[in-house]
């Protein structure tokens, strides 16, 4: 499965669930303004947010291109979210497995 987003502003994506676990990598690109990019992931239906598990060894918090793996456990919601950017323009990839 595949997410894609430009994100134009700071704020948060429309939430994917995902039943069972996964794997994936994100990838980020363009004008940050001066912003944070961060990978999501809640287990209680979005009552509360985490950065995506890293535990396979790749970051899942940007503030410049690049790209990261991350994992999510059976029953997991996940986001994107951009703060503290000003006139941004990023392109995200999310490929999940």
């Amino acid at each position: 499965m595949a997410i894609l987003e430009t994100l134009t502003a700071n704020g948060t994506t429309a939430v994917d669930r995902f039943s069972g676990f996964a794997r994936g990598t994100v990838w980020v690109s363009g004008n940050f303004g001066g912003g944070t990019f961060v990978l999501e992931v809640s287990r209680d239906e979005g009552v509360t947010w985490i950065l995506a598990d890293t535990s396979i060894a790749s970051a899942t918090t940007f503030t410049a291109n690049d790209r990261g793996n991350f994992q999510v456990s059976a029953n997991y919601s996940l986001r994107e979210r951009l703060y503290g950017a000003t006139n941004p323009n990023i392109f995200v990839a999310v490929d999940v497995w």
